[in-house]
């Protein structure tokens, strides 16, 4: 019986050589990929002499090692999908057209699975943010960067404390598409103590080379959307503020095995996170160097009980108390456990002491945080018309507040020196106290012209005709 002309076509599957999808149409041999591109079989895959016999590999746009479960089974295709499109018959595909398409998946079924994300960085609502997606676990992921008091609990800012970044939904529905444990969580969900997980749409290593055995084994090693083997890097969170709409969170690192004992590292920044009842010792090389005038982790351990007792932390596990992450609600995450009640002053009070310590804003760390910029909590309560500087120019009755506007000028005045010195560029400072009134709800342009209309404040001359 003469083959249809739809002809057989697997699930698609992932190139990692050309960055896109394609499929293998049985009908042509060919290879099919999503731009309509079409390729000859032989000219992408070892060709083969008999059915299921194969001659040595000549040079191929694939590689990578043979990944037996990744198959042609995708994550949307259910196990009978293996038939011919609409107006075919199941029986007109011959054996030696199977036998071609099991030879292709012997041969393609290995991809690299280390392609690196794609990402581009954006800026919304004057935050600018880089947005990465994984092509092949789907995840993504939208982090904002600067200006860091632009999206920086108030209360936190009050206190001179700046996050560090800011993580916040890529969209795509309640769940991640292929890991549905990661999901949107109820405000109530981030209270304080709770430790949670995030995805990471990050490449594997720098280069993207193939998995290595002992990567396999890590957690993070997750499964792709066509079966194979993908790198998703799962980060961890332990709530420390909460909010209405977001909270604010301190990561856990174990920093490559190294604990702080990692260059660079400051070592006084952290302290032991843990599951189970005991904390572990710290290494020897995470003791502070003699004659380097460091500090020692902070001395109370936090004991965190997990929800399943299988899932245990690292031993070499640290939370960075300096690395502040302001995280939306609408983050898709999943839940890891709780810090002990017991451990609960130990997270609050460290936290704390570290920002209160004297020379916080000024001492030298790795991380990318912006310091503290003590932007004044006055300069976002200004109302809305205070944004239309020509409306109050016109105002001549004498009934402005002019002190008021005198001290929001001081205040604007004062915090772009404070900046200054801390140094930021002039452009950054006023890029940050913009920020600032557009959170309260102005417009770019009202903000804009309100930080500019208080910082070139001068105070009015007194009328010459003093008694």
């Amino acid at each position: 019986m003469a083959s249809s002309a739809g002809g057989q076509q697997s699930p698609w599957q992932y190139d990692h050589t050309r960055r896109m999808y394609y499929r293998y149409d049985a009908r042509t041999n060919q290879v099919v990929y999503q731009n309509g591109q079409r390729l000859s079989r032989q000219d992408v895959v070892p060709r083969t002499t008999n059915v299921g016999q194969q001659q040595p590999q000549q040079p191929s746009a694939f590689s990578g090692p043979t990944n037996d479960d990744a198959g042609w089974q995708s994550a949307d295709s259910p196990p009978n999908q293996y038939r011919l499109s609409r107006g075919s018959r199941a029986d007109s595909c011959s054996s030696a057209s199977q036998a071609a398409t099991t030879s292709l998946n012997q041969a393609m079924g290995g991809l690299n699975v280390g392609t690196a994300p794609t990402s581009n960085t954006t800026v919304r609502n004057g935050i600018t943010f880089i947005d990465t997606s994984n092509p092949n676990s789907l995840v993504r992921n939208s982090i904002g960067t600067s200006p860091a008091a632009a999206f920086t609990d108030s209360s936190l800012l009050q206190q001179g404390v700046l996050a560090h970044r800011y993580l916040t939904g890529s969209g795509g529905g309640e769940a991640e598409q292929l890991y549905p444990n990661y999901r949107i969580k109820h405000h109530s969900f981030f209270c304080v103590g709770r430790v949670f997980l995030v995805l990471w749409a990050e490449p594997m290593g720098e280069t993207g080379t193939v998995i290595t055995s002992a990567e396999q084994a890590d957690p993070s090693v997750l499964r792709g959307r066509m079966g194979e083997r993908v790198y998703s890097k799962v980060r961890r969170f332990v709530v420390v503020r909460a909010s209405a709409n977001y909270c604010s969170a301190l990561p856990i690192a174990t920093y490559g095995s190294q604990g702080v004992g990692k260059p660079g590292v400051k070592k006084s920044e952290h302290a032991i996170i843990h599951t189970g009842r005991d904390a572990p010792s710290p290494q020897a090389s995470e003791a502070p160097a003699r004659g380097a005038g460091e500090s020692p982790m902070r001395s109370m351990p936090i004991r965190v009980v997990p929800d399943d007792p299988r899932e245990l932390l690292d031993p070499l596990s640290r939370i960075d108390f300096g690395k502040i992450h302001t995280v939306q609600h609408n983050i898709k995450a999943r839940p890891m456990g709780m810090v002990h009640p017991s451990s609960m002053n130990a997270l609050t009070s460290q936290f704390d002491s570290v920002w209160a310590s004297s020379g916080r804003a000024s001492s030298s760390r790795t991380a990318a945080a912006a310091p503290p910029t003590a932007v004044p909590e006055a300069m976002l309560r200004a109302r809305e018309e205070q944004a239309r500087p020509s409306e109050r120019a016109g105002n001549n009755d004498g009934s402005g507040d002019d002190e008021a506007e005198a001290e929001r000028a001081l205040q604007a005045q004062r915090a772009l020196v404070r900046m200054a010195r801390q140094g930021h560029s002039r452009e950054d400072a006023i890029a940050q106290l913009i920020s600032q009134l557009r959170g309260q709800g102005f417009s770019k342009e009202g903000a804009t012209a309100e930080i500019r209309a208080r910082l070139n404040y001068r105070p009015p001359e007194p009328d010459s005709d003093t008694e």
